[in-house]
């Protein structure tokens, strides 16, 4: 699902990140239903709509949308153009279907998803980069090889190995959608259930798809240092052929093993036997033809060639273990992450926490919508960095759900003075009321100008930008840094940052970047608390 979702985005232009998309989806508590993909609509700010429809009504949809068949095997569907509709229909038995339609005209992604995107696209290229550079050198080794037999070895070796490494991410869980469809087509036709079976482990522990893949990078491996090292591709030929004899038992097992035993065939498995046997013949041919040299006139130098194959089947292995334990943990974290992104799991968290009362004070700091159900203040120091990485932080958070969040700035009492009547907690209040407070942006504002103080957190160069009309405090400033203080100090505050939602502190499981997820379920069941409590009262 979570691959569709983002190739519908990425064909809408919707700079977004796969790793994003990806993320979202598997740690929502809710997937992998459509309210998932639903929600991350929504996060990403897109207009959306979900209908239930008849098949007969496909045709009168607007695109793009996404369509779920209901009771149907076939899963979600990516349509973008209306004649995807109209061909769709015909495809689909499912005479009830779940649909949302997306505008993708109306957008605006946060900092955070254009800097994920942007990182991504450069990852890519690396990626391609890469990609361009091991062609450009494949090139350049097949133009070195000056023997036709040689050329066409290097060939099959080079395709046994990108068949093999098909085989050993399957035999990993990794999906590839073209290929998973090859492997099912047809009766009887099955490489997962190959793959997975028992009898394919050899010796207790090894795969039929370490031993292959270790195979054929074995050959590119030798076979790659002695063209580069000027040396007779010949030497290496008696080596292989004992290899390739070795192999014939294998395929018959495997052959065997698929046709007699599981009754179900492997096409990647049947291809990999089909180049073991090719490979084979082409040795055995030129053997009788003795149109190579079959010497070993370097039996020290050919052991040693010979035992790097079990250090490559060894690296195979440990590869195969690394990914399986890492894959685990992923699949153990993202099922965590799941049950922790649960707005009921968080509020009841959220209810076991430190009470603060809000009380909100004498004019304060707000950014937000002052009316929203979500109230959150955060207690900071003006020179503390975790606190400044929190700000950007909420201003993100604010930035995506204005309409759920109201944020109250409230700072801890320093010794670091403007002058000697003035403390730099005071000087930033005062500016605010001269020049912000009760304005027409006093949110927008504010949040800039706590902004400008963190990138500086100087309070010299602070003043220098944002000069005072004078000098001296207000009693309107005492009072509220008087507040203030004696608030935080009542509370108990002990350390900085410290955040509180609606009179709780925030769990320590949690952080400001990840109610982001939360915030929108969370506000609706505030909504009904407080309406259960007004039918109450």
């Amino acid at each position: 699902m979570e691959q569709i979702v983002f190739q519908f985005l990425k064909r809408l232009k919707i700079p977004i990140s796969s790793q994003y998309v990806e993320t979202f989806l598997l740690t929502h508590p809710e997937f992998p239903s459509l309210l998932s993909v639903s929600d991350l609509l929504e996060n990403l700010k897109l207009v959306h709509s979900i209908k239930r429809i008849n098949r007969e009504e496909i045709e009168s949809l607007e695109s793009p949308c996404l369509i779920l068949p209901e009771r149907s095997a076939k899963g979600l569907i990516s349509v973008l153009t209306s004649s995807n509709l109209r061909k769709l229909k015909s495809e689909i038995a499912s005479q009830s279907l779940i649909v949302i339609s997306v505008n993708p005209s109306l957008i605006n992604s946060t900092n955070q998803q254009k800097s994920d995107f942007f990182q991504e696209k450069i990852k890519n290229g690396a990626e391609g980069l890469l990609k361009i550079t091991l062609i450009v050198l494949l090139g350049l080794f097949l133009f070195s090889i000056d023997s036709i037999f040689d050329f066409f070895w290097v060939m099959t070796s080079i395709f046994g190995a990108v068949v093999s490494y098909l085989i050993f991410s399957k035999d990993l869980g990794f999906k590839f959608d073209v290929i998973d469809k090859f492997c099912n087509s047809g009766k009887k036709a099955s490489c997962d259930e190959i793959l997975q079976s028992e009898k394919s482990i050899v010796f207790g522990f090894l795969k039929f798809s370490d031993l292959i893949i270790s195979l054929f990078v074995f050959q590119l491996v030798i076979l790659g240092l002695f063209v580069l090292s000027d040396r007779s591709i010949n030497e290496v030929w008696p080596l292989f052929m004992g290899i390739a004899l070795l192999s014939i038992p294998a395929v018959l097992y495997s052959v065997y093993l698929q046709y007699a035993v599981l009754k179900t065939w492997c096409k990647l498995c049947l291809i990999v036997s089909a180049i073991l046997i090719l490979q084979f013949g082409m040795l055995i041919g030129n053997f009788f033809d003795e149109t190579i040299y079959w010497g070993v006139e370097d039996l020290l130098g050919t052991i040693l060639l010979a035992i790097s194959y079990p250090i490559i089947l060894s690296l195979t292995f440990l590869v195969r273990s690394r990914t399986q334990e890492f894959n685990t943990f992923y699949q153990r974290a993202v099922h965590s992450e799941r049950i922790k992104n649960s707005p009921k799991v968080f509020y009841d968290l959220l209810k076991q926490q430190n009470k603060a009362h809000y009380s909100p004070l004498y004019h304060e700091l707000v950014i937000g919508n002052p009316n929203a159900p979500i109230k959150l203040i955060i207690v900071s120091n003006l020179y503390c960095a975790p606190c400044k990485v929190q700000h950007e932080e909420v201003s993100r958070l604010v930035e995506s759900n204005k309409e759920y969040l109201s944020v109250s700035m409230r700072f801890v009492k320093i010794n670091k003075q403007f002058n000697k009547d003035i403390s730099s907690t005071q000087y930033l209040l005062q500016y605010w009321w001269d020049n912000i407070h009760n304005t027409e942006k006093e949110s927008s504002l504010t949040e800039q100008l706590i902004h400008s103080w963190f990138s500086e957190m100087n309070v010299e160069s602070f003043a220098s930008s944002h000069p005072l009309k004078e000098l001296k405090l207000s009693n309107e400033v005492k009072a509220m840094a008087e507040l203030q203080e004696k608030w935080i100090e009542e509370i108990g505050v002990s350390k900085t940052p410290t955040i509180f939602i609606n009179d709780y502190e925030l769990p320590s499981l949690y952080t400001i970047a990840d109610l982001h997820r939360i915030l929108p379920d969370l506000a609706e069941y505030y909504f009904l608390e407080n309406q259960h409590s007004n039918l109450k009262s």
